[in-house]
């Protein structure tokens, strides 16, 4: 696939960071960009990607635009951060992306790329808050090898790479290129850029001029000898088959994902559990308290009506006690849960890659929304049902001998404004 940028610009605001960028990569070509901080590069690679849309120009693959080939799994990419998720082992997170394009015989091809790559097998089952950075960025640009794209963008590849590392991953982007797919590669290493690329390109907002380079990996330092040896790269791995997936089983693939690394912060857990149980029984003592002033129970006539049963009946106060509660507290977690999920895959730097999937962005949200419901609705039908069930078996003038019905209803109010305390106490549980 040919890459052609004409007359590229972008602005943050009033910052213009590219203008008037010309570029063009044929298949089996390694370009590389280089420049000053904060010359563009980075974001010339999320342009290239088609998930940045310039404000000036145009970028096509092949005739294609560019953002016409997000989700098509043509395009791999790595940022100056990992992507990964830390509570995620490496072969989860694999499995995660891959997922997402409808691939899942992944194993076998996952691990040729990795073994190119020289990361260690047995640390694919750690997570990966375990590992050091070196091996996120190989895990990184494995999960940009595996689909067999055609078009490589790397942001400074072998940024945490120790010598040996980054030599082998210089043997492995000239394989890809060799293989036919066009490659950019953004990187400060000056004399690696020279070597292993075809055309090395100045970049400060615009092109500022374009050198030949060596199309050879560097010669090796006398000083290696003092590292492992390394072996070299072989052929690229196998291609890995995709299928587009249902809508409905995206957004399950993204529910899992959040609740299976929800059940992982055990912080978050228990601060959840011990709000819950605080507001279920305010709640309940209150509801009960006005059900002894009132003589009536609170909030319950339509489900009495509907279940025709006495208001006193155990399995009425059960029933509606949840139903009155679930959503408000609910609503709550979903509001404040929802955004510090999407808060955190943009820390994590795995926004982006979730957004170069075939993943619409109902689908995304919908799925987070899943996902952070899953552990609080199930804690809070345990917490509420027991508590709920306990105040019912309570004779109400122990519970509440001497409360009048607005000391009864401040209880209550009281109770239902734990939303916004069980979304600010799960996000600082999170982050324990």
């Amino acid at each position: 696939m040919t890459v052609v940028a004409r007359g590229v610009g972008r602005r943050w605001g009033e910052r213009e960071v590219l203008a008037g960028v010309d570029l063009e990569v044929a298949p089996g070509e390694v370009v590389g960009v280089v420049g000053p901080n904060g010359g563009g590069k980075s974001t010339l690679l999320l342009v290239l990607a088609g998930l940045v849309r310039p404000t000036a120009g145009a970028v096509t693959v092949d005739g294609v635009p560019a953002a016409d080939l997000v989700g098509t799994g043509a395009v791999g990419l790595i940022t100056a951060e990992p992507g990964l998720y830390p509570l995620l082992t490496g072969w989860e997170n694999l499995r995660f992306f891959a997922g997402l394009h409808g691939a899942t015989a992944i194993d076998a091809a996952a691990a040729a790329v990795l073994a190119e790559l020289r990361v260690e097998p047995a640390l694919m089952d750690a997570r990966v808050a375990t590992w050091s950075s070196g091996t996120r960025q190989k895990v990184s640009l494995a999960r940009a090898l595996l689909l067999g794209p055609r078009v490589l963008l790397l942001d400074e590849p072998t940024s945490h790479l120790d010598p040996v590392a980054a030599r082998q991953l210089h043997q492995v982007v000239r394989a890809r290129a060799d293989a036919g797919a066009a490659v950019v590669v953004v990187t400060h290493d000056l004399h690696a850029a020279e070597h292993v690329c075809d055309r090395v390109v100045g970049l400060d907002r615009r092109v500022v001029g374009e050198r030949a380079g060596r199309r050879a990996v560097p010669p090796a330092s006398p000083l290696l000898a003092l590292f492992p040896a390394a072996e070299e790269a072989g052929a690229p791995a196998a291609e890995v088959a995709t299928a587009l997936r249902p809508g409905w089983a995206r957004v399950l693939h993204v529910a899992r994902r959040e609740w299976r690394e929800q059940g992982r912060q055990p912080a978050m857990l228990a601060a959840l559990a011990v709000l819950y149980a605080v507001v279920a029984g305010l709640v309940g003592f209150g509801v009960l308290a006005l059900d002894r002033v009132q003589g009536q129970a609170l909030g319950m006539d339509l489900v009495t009506r509907l279940l025709a049963v006495a208001p006193s009946a155990l399995a009425v106060r059960a029933l509606g006690g949840f139903a009155f509660l679930a959503f408000t507290q609910l609503l709550g977690v979903v509001a404040v849960g929802g955004g510090h999920a999407l808060l955190h895959d943009r820390q994590c730097g795995t926004l982006v890659f979730l957004l170069l999937a075939p993943l619409r962005r109902v689908e995304l949200l919908t799925g987070k929304v899943l996902g952070v419901l899953g552990w609080p609705l199930l804690l809070y039908a345990a917490i509420d049902g027991v508590a709920t069930v306990g105040l019912a078996l309570v004779p109400i003038s122990r519970a509440a001998p001497e409360l009048t019905a607005s000391s009864a209803g401040f209880w209550v109010a009281f109770g239902l404004g734990a939303p916004a305390w069980a979304g600010l106490l799960g996000a600082v549980g999170t982050m324990l």
